[in-house]
């Protein structure tokens, strides 16, 4: 991520990723994450995502939004092509397989 503006986010807001496919969505946010302090310049967010254990076997949308804590739902326009539906930004696709023991 990088913030292209001007000023730090000035809202409580947090990065989130969301895998849908269908009427299939599931919602990862990151909130250990402090926009606030994103001055402009580069700013790195290198984390880890956990997909659920019972997210079906799929191909998934991958998408990104900056959202409020509460509903998870897209604040911020972003500065990239891409916006789909809500105010989410398509990244591409993930393929989700079941894990044989």
């Amino acid at each position: 991520w990088e913030n292209s503006g001007v000023a730090p986010c000035y809202k409580d807001f947090i990065p989130a990723i969301r895998l849908i496919s269908g009427n299939r969505e599931e919602i990862m946010p990151v909130h250990d994450v402090n926009l606030k302090s994103w001055l402009p310049g580069d700013i790195v967010l290198d984390d880890a995502v956990f997909v659920p254990l019972d997210l079906p076997a799929g191909t998934y949308d991958v998408q990104i939004g900056l959202v409020d804590r509460l509903k998870f739902k897209p604040r911020i326009n972003l500065a990239i092509e891409g916006k789909v539906d809500g105010g989410w930004y398509q990244m591409g696709k993930i393929k989700i397989t079941e894990q044989k023991d």
